[in-house]
């Protein structure tokens, strides 16, 4: 391990002495390459005085103290943080005890600079790092010195949960830790990559020094013989969330330590939840553990089937409600034809006409497999439409939640329905006549049969129960479903239940008596909390759910089934009734608190445990605001809890579907739970004015909207028409195989170099006669390069008149034994691959190039001068461009790094920055540099090479070219390439220019594809191309224009060059992008 020298480590970078556009850049550069970059940030020894007496007033105070041991070993280790406080910037707020007031304008400046240097890096670390870093934390006061270790207690203070949520987050947000050193004595960082096979390496801190390091990538350990007080702090990711959604986040040792502590205690917490007093325990940490751990018989959710408005996939339905589609359509004729039934009037109920001509209606209700159920052709000609889908649709259910036939037949399994015993729309619609339904016709329009059938064809001897309870009727369904899968006493448990309900609308018989009590809307469509509500929509639905115990004792210990796939989990319900109330169907708040308060106690939760409602908000004008009051006062307001919560209502979308409605409701927000968000309601555009919406911890989802933890829990309620009520509570956690994956993250190494070393170097990599470069300023012949220390080896460069240069590495020379980056262009301090003899024409480059932009100069005079938009006019030109900027001429010093296994390739500017004060120097050196080729290519040549002439010039620093040639055919495409380069070609800006703006010219570059010049001539037309080519100030300026010269008849052998067919080839050696002509040798085309 290296140790410290005694010398101070050589600075990366002075702040003082660099370009302020430059900082970020160079820094986000080395931390993206080595892990860390130290510098000199320029604060002076009265600034870090001041800061030192601010940090005594700190430690007077008594708020230094010692972190717990996860803490510090997340931070600088047991003796670089031996005390630490984090320094809060608002004054006078109350402060946790390892926080401290920021105070003193030493300690002042000190943040300020951490502030900056965070402006600085974060605009570059998505590019460079992979992670936005557009935030950072409080600066924290780490005191260094032995003899505060001699002050507390070995091992650290007791972690406690709000200190673990603090620190939690910013390990886990935090990529890149910055620490300034105020002194008054030098110390040691050492710095340990997490990686296998490398070795520490040391930094000497001095007073003054800043030094940002890669904290995803490397344990930092500061130690120090005498005192040293340090300020860190860290950059965070700005990614929402991020631990919540990335399914491939790696989190560091030590945040994963926390995080185990932290799960480990919420087990404790939860197990002893009766025991302890949870006053002390933060609120987020009740809500996690609520949602990791649950105590008592929770009841899994392993099958569901949905025939809903326009689909039959569950699954589809779900995601379609992410868009908020509105099923309602007109009554289809395939139901009945309505025109009969429809009228515009109020009154016409009284008629038995409605005035509603919409309603959400369910495809494919006349089909019916009848063979699978045993049921003859005649008996299942006069069954309810009903009783046919439920026996379909429950089978499913059955199926997807893990059962065969074999397993069902003879089981105890429960079915329990929401389905209407006494009004069943198939007992009033219209019937072919014949009267042929004989023996069949007592069961085939019963209702109360319905469930009663399925238990029959399938076999199932548990309790077979259709409910009646109006538009509560599933919700009691999925709530004595459950009840018989509880254990209690001697009494037989249902293997499984099959809950759910079904409506389909197939006669319109009772829509006048809806009408006439005020439930039904004219509009057809339910705006639920509106003030525009009217009344319900009606819709269609069948919803069945499979349920089974989501535990079981094995060997006198509870454990979680491993069974089918776990959709969701009920974890509570309730269900009763208003009582003597003002109306026989009004609505009851305190029924309704009651009824949602006791199914949060049956679930063992708090309400501010419930992240969502699925209201059961039909669209009446009283109902809706009073069932808002009773949802906000029992699960937010009861528990003074201001975390919002978001409420839903399904039904202003596909519609009441009466008694599956609770089903379909619990459906809904089961399978949202898996992709993690909330679905929007419809037709909200002003809310009801008898409910409270303001200033109260509460939202109507109007848009999609995430939940803030993977796991959540959402209540759902219904209500009948007879006064029953209905909750139920699910919990769901979000399924991250079904979230659709975004763009995934560019593939990089967390440390592409490291100066500590580590492991073995490849025999190949080792040379035997040096390292050699070729690139487009050697015309990709090797020069050798120079050992300019151990394990390091050197070349200089001119840069030549493009301004821009590419280049590899080659291991003796060898280009089989090539080095090279992982992508075309390659900027500097990019991972070296090789040696290899497939590069695939990856090189690095060397961007010189630069654009000219208007500075703007901002204040009173020149917004008046500018005319008020902020930028001054005449603004001074800058120079914009990268840290390579140069000019023509400037010298780069390439340097490739060897240390273990570890390579590196860098380089920096010698001379030539557009800036600096050495222009002349920069121009002397172009002055020799060697004379370019030049070659045309166009059709007329079959795309070969035809080299241009020099043409001397009288200007300094100008070079003229020019070719003569005749046209063998009409038209006259091309473009000049340099040096034979592919990659270096001029071209213009636009498809097939003429010269009328000689100066337009593009490149040397490979962005030629598709733009070409054009001659515009015909067979016989001779033309003079001409290239100028000049660098004034070292600047690149090129003209190509061209002359006719005439019009020259073509020779025979030329004409008969004509009618011999071209050729042209192109294949993946440049991505199939530039055709090359093939020549007539006289027998083939080469």
């Amino acid at each position: 391990m290296p140790a410290s020298s005694g010398a101070a480590t050589a600075k990366d970078l002075a702040l003082k002495e660099s370009d302020p556009w430059d900082v970020g850049e160079i820094v986000a550069g080395h931390l993206a390459s080595k892990g860390f970059c130290l510098l000199d940030p320029g604060l002076g020894g009265e600034v870090l005085g001041q800061a030192l007496r601010d940090v005594a007033d700190v430690e007077d105070s008594g708020r230094l103290c010692r972190p717990a041991e996860l803490i510090a070993e997340g931070l600088l280790g047991a003796s670089g943080s031996g005390r630490i406080a984090q320094l809060r910037a608002a004054a006078g707020a109350a402060l946790e005890p390892w926080e401290a007031n920021l105070a003193g304008e030493g300690l002042e400046k000190v943040d300020e600079a951490l502030g900056d240097m965070a402006a600085h890096v974060g605009p570059y670390s998505g590019d460079l790092l992979g992670h936005d870093l557009h935030m950072r934390s409080h600066a924290v006061l780490h005191d260094a010195s032995s003899a505060a270790l001699a002050l507390v207690a070995p091992g650290g203070s007791e972690l406690t949960e709000a200190e673990a949520s603090h620190w939690l987050f910013q390990f886990i947000r935090g990529f890149v830790l910055c620490i300034i050193s105020l002194g008054p004595d030098a110390g040691t960082l050492q710095l340990t990559p997490f990686a296998e096979e490398t070795e520490a390496y040391s930094l000497d801190l001095r007073p003054g020094d800043m030094v940002l390091l890669r904290s995803d990538a490397m344990v930092a350990r500061f130690s120090g013989p005498g005192r040293c007080v340090l300020v860190s702090s860290f950059l965070l990711s700005t990614a929402a969330r991020m631990e919540k959604h990335d399914t491939k986040a790696e989190l560091t040792p030590f945040a994963q330590k926390l995080n185990d502590w932290g799960a480990d205690r919420l087990d404790k917490l939860k197990a002893d939840e009766r025991a302890q007093d949870r006053t002390r325990v933060p609120r987020q940490w009740l809500v996690a553990m609520n949602k990791q751990c649950f105590r008592g018989q929770h009841m899994a959710v392993r099958g569901l089937s949905m025939r809903a408005p326009t689909t039959w996939d569950e699954n589809t339905f779900c995601q379609t409600s992410y868009a908020s589609p509105d099923f309602m359509v007109e009554v289809p004729l395939m139901r009945w034809d309505h025109s009969s039934r429809y009228n515009d009037d109020p009154e016409c109920w009284r008629f038995s006409q409605t005035y509603t001509r919409h309603a959400a209606f369910v495809d494919g209700a006349e089909l019916f497999d009848n063979k699978v159920f045993a049921i003859t052709p005649a008996e299942s000609k006069t069954m309810d439409p009903h009783q046919r889908v439920v026996l379909e649709n429950g089978y499913e259910a059955l199926i997807k939640g893990g059962y065969k036939k074999g397993q069902i037949m003879n089981s105890t399994g429960g079915m329990y329905l929401g389905f209407g015993t006494g009004s069943s729309d198939f007992n009033f619609m219209e019937k072919t006549a014949g009267g042929d339904e004989g023996s069949f016709g007592a069961t085939g329009g019963s209702a109360a049969i319905c469930a009663n059938r399925f238990s029959f064809c399938m076999g199932m001897r548990g309790p077979s129960i259709a409910i009646d309870a109006e538009d509560a009727s599933s919700a009691v369904a999925i709530h004595l479903g459950c009840e018989g899968l509880q254990r209690r006493g001697r009494l037989t448990v249902n293997l499984f239940s099959l809950v759910g309900g079904i409506k389909l609308n197939l006669s319109p018989y009772f829509w006048p008596q809806r009408q006439a009590m005020g439930t039904l809307s004219k509009t057809g469509r339910s705006m639920a909390f509106s003030a525009t509500a009217d009344g319900m929509a009606l819709g269609d639905n069948a919803t069945n759910i499979t349920l089974n115990a989501m535990t079981e004792v094995v060997d006198n210990t509870v454990v979680v089934k491993e069974y089918n796939e776990l959709i969701g989990i009920v974890a509570g319900s309730s269900t009763g009734h208003n009582g003597k109330s003002a109306h026989f169907n009004a609505p009851n708040g305190p029924a309704e608190q009651e009824v949602i308060a006791l199914s949060v106690r049956a679930a063992g939760l708090s309400g501010f445990d419930i992240d969502a409602s699925e209201c059961y908000a039909y669209g009446g004008y009283l109902g809706d605001a009073v069932e808002a009051s009773s949802v906000m006062r029992i699960l937010r307001l009861a528990e003074q809890s201001d975390a919002p919560l978001g409420m839903m209502a399904g039904k202003t979308s596909s519609g009441n579907s009466h008694w599956a409605a609770g089903a379909v409701a619990f459906a809904k927000i089961v399978l949202a739970q898996q992709w993690g968000c909330m679905t929007p309601s419809l037709h909200l555009d002003v809310i009801n004015p008898h409910i409270d919406a303001f200033d109260q911890p509460f939202t109507f989802v109007g848009e999609v909207i995430e939940y803030d933890m993977k796991a959540s829990y959402t209540q759902s309620m219904s209500r009948g028409f007879g006064g029953t009520n209905a909750s139920v509570i699910a919990l769901g956690d979000m399924d991250l195989d079904k979230r659709r994956p975004g763009p995934p993250p560019p593939e990089r190494d967390r440390l592409v170099f490291w100066p500590g070393g580590g492991g073995r170097m490849d025999a190949a990599m080792v040379p035997r006669r040096g390292f050699n470069v070729a690139g487009t300023f050697t015309r990709w012949e090797p020069e050798p390069m120079e050992m300019e220390s151990p394990g390091v080896y050197a070349f200089t460069l001119t840069l030549g008149e493009n301004r821009w240069e590419q280049f590899q590495i080659w291991v003796d020379g060898d280009p089989r034994k090539c080095l090279y980056p992982a992508v075309p262009k390659a900027p500097k301090q990019t991972a070296v691959h090789g040696p290899s003899a497939s590069s695939g024409g990856h090189a690095w480059h060397i961007e010189g190039r630069t654009a000219q932009l208007a500075e703007p100069s901002y204040g009173a005079a020149s917004l008046a001068d500018a005319g008020g938009d902020g930028a001054a006019a005449g603004g001074e030109l800058v120079d914009v461009g990268t840290l390579d900027r140069g000019l023509i001429g400037a010298r780069y010093r390439i340097r490739l790094r060897v240390v273990g296994k570890y390579r590196l390739v860098d380089w920096e500017r010698l001379t030539g920055k557009p800036q600096d004060s050495d222009l002349q120097t920069a121009l002397e050196s172009a002055t020799a540099l060697p004379q370019s080729s030049y070659l045309v290519t166009g059709d007329f040549n079959g795309w070969g090479f035809q080299e241009m002439t020099a043409v001397p010039s009288e200007q300094s620093g100008e070079a003229r070219f020019s070719l003569d040639l005749q046209l063998d055919r009409d038209g006259g495409e091309f473009q000049i390439v340099r040096n034979r380069d592919w990659d270096q070609v001029l071209y213009p800006f636009e498809e097939w220019a003429g010269c009328q703006d000689p100066s337009a010219v593009g490149g040397p570059d490979d962005e030629s594809y598709g733009r070409t010049w054009f001659l515009d001539g015909r067979a016989g037309d001779r033309f003079r191309i001409e290239l100028q080519r000049s660098r004034p100030g070292g600047r690149d300026e090129k003209q190509v224009s061209w002359t006719s010269l005439g019009n020259v008849p073509l020779t025979e052998a030329q004409l008969r060059d004509v009618q011999v067919p071209r050729f042209a080839v192109f294949g993946s050696w440049d991505s199939g992008q530039r055709l090359r002509g093939l020549r007539w040798t006289g027998s083939c085309h080469r």
